[in-house]
């Protein structure tokens, strides 16, 4: 083999390796999950909710320089609302135990 080849040949060796130790640490994530405390749980809400509003607005509005504030704004509507059903459902199990 000439040393062009060898160094593909080594390249190539080292990008499979890489994705081996990738699948390997998304596989081991559902065998051991990452413990979240309750803020860090509450916190993944976040970019869900951006998610959702982004897509929801992108297909609604007709002009997209209106698309920053619209977003936002349903941002903010469905992050305080969330967290608004998430307290009253705690409410309501603390009243009942």
């Amino acid at each position: 083999r000439g040393p062009r080849e060898q160094t593909t040949s080594t390249v190539t060796d080292r990008t499979v390796q890489g994705r081996r130790n990738v699948i390997q640490l998304l596989a081991q994530l559902f065998v051991s999950p990452i413990h979240l405390a309750g803020v860090q749980k509450a916190m993944l809400i976040l970019p869900l909710c951006l998610a959702i509003s982004i897509i929801y607005k992108v297909t609604r509005l007709e002009n997209l320089r209106e698309l920053p504030g619209a977003v936002v704004g349903l941002w903010v509507t469905i992050v305080v609302g969330m967290y608004a059903v998430g307290f009253g459902l705690w409410l309501v199990y603390h009243v009942m135990v």
